[in-house]
């Protein structure tokens, strides 16, 4: 992109999305890698050779395929990409080598439920146009590296500075309460009126826990663990507790299920 706008023009640099032509499926769960390896993909899947975060080449009836371990669930998972067009032949064998972990089809809503539980974000829903990274406990780039890079200057604004930002946090209600509205106000009084200290990003109720869990962008949220708020939608007025965004396995320990 750069070359296009800066160096040569665009008339001389086309570019072309291949993402389309591109399938992934995921694998997620305490047996994903039991799974996997019955997928004969031709790569080393024992933790040493590809731990959390890592990416491996493999083949399936011929074709490349990259393994990603990663999760958006919480769980040990691994991503298979393959080209578009060998992506059934590879969904028949992984459902076929499934059945014997009474391996489930993963839904969308369990997803998103399984990744909340985590304190998994989904960008563009639980960040908006101003969250920067420090704000969902992502300090590195700013804290520690020294060299340039791109966006760096953006960290350091007077604004990104700011005492009072919107950050990254969890709210808990009261056993046996209702879910939080996604998009709920926090607020708090000032001179007698209501005023917004940020809103819910994201609310379910937790199969596993038992409880309601919610994500929200909060004002100064990450110094302010334990505290209870007032959440309003609607005319309503609820309390909920400030928490730690993780409301499930913070250890990690399932990732190496």
């Amino acid at each position: 992109e750069e070359w296009r706008q800066d160096r040569f023009g665009r008339d001389a640099v086309y570019i072309h999305n291949a993402t389309a032509q591109y399938a992934t499926l995921t694998v997620s769960g305490p047996n994903a890698r039991q799974v996997v390896e019955a997928l004969e993909l031709g790569a080393a899947l024992d933790d040493a050779s590809l731990p959390h975060m890592a990416v491996a080449a493999g083949r399936f009836a011929g074709d490349e395929v990259r393994i990603a371990r990663v999760s958006f669930t919480g769980d040990r998972s691994y991503e298979i990409s393959i080209r578009a067009d060998r992506a059934e032949a590879l969904w028949a064998r992984m459902q076929h080598e499934g059945r014997a972990f009474d391996a489930v089809l993963l839904g969308l809503e369990s997803l998103m439920i399984l990744r909340a539980e985590k304190g998994y974000i989904v960008i563009g829903k639980d960040t908006d146009g101003t969250t920067m990274p420090h704000d969902l406990g992502v300090a590195g780039p700013r804290t520690k590296r020294a060299s340039e890079f791109v966006g760096r200057r953006s960290l350091f604004t007077e604004a990104a500075n700011s005492t009072d930002r919107n950050q990254l946090v969890g709210l808990a209600v009261r056993e046996g309460e209702a879910p939080l509205a996604t998009g709920a106000h926090g607020v708090e009084k000032r001179d007698g009126r209501r005023r917004s200290i940020g809103f819910v990003t994201s609310s379910y109720q937790s199969p596993t826990l038992g409880r309601p869990v919610a994500l929200a962008l909060i004002e100064r949220g990450a110094a302010r663990h334990g505290e209870t708020i007032d959440v309003q939608h609607l005319g309503v007025v609820r309390q909920a507790t400030i928490v730690a965004p993780c409301a499930f396995d913070p250890e990690g320990r399932r990732l190496h299920a």
